[in-house]
């Protein structure tokens, strides 16, 4: 996981989410959607990392701390801008 994360850093990412161990396909991809929709609404990496983890745990059907333990943000803790993004 650190050699691939440090490859995308290499080669010029600012920040890398990356999993620890193999998770549930449907559990990633609500894991994700949270992520990304607090990046787009504003917040920075750490923060849209901690809102993720937060929605599974409250979830019923991705509590579990297999499905939201695994991922860890290397890197900056970026704040993504969006403007004049359609």
């Amino acid at each position: 996981v650190v050699g691939i994360a440090r490859a995308f850093l290499g080669a010029g990412a600012r920040s890398v989410l990356v999993s620890l161990w193999a998770i549930d396909d449907e559990a990633t991809m609500e894991f994700m959607k949270v992520f990304y929709q607090q990046l787009v609404h504003g917040r920075s990496a750490s923060e849209a990392l901690n809102d993720a983890m937060k929605s599974m745990r409250e979830s019923d059907r991705f509590n579990a701390v297999k499905y939201w333990a695994p991922f860890v943000l290397i890197g900056d803790d970026v704040t993504l801008e969006f403007e004049g993004i359609q």
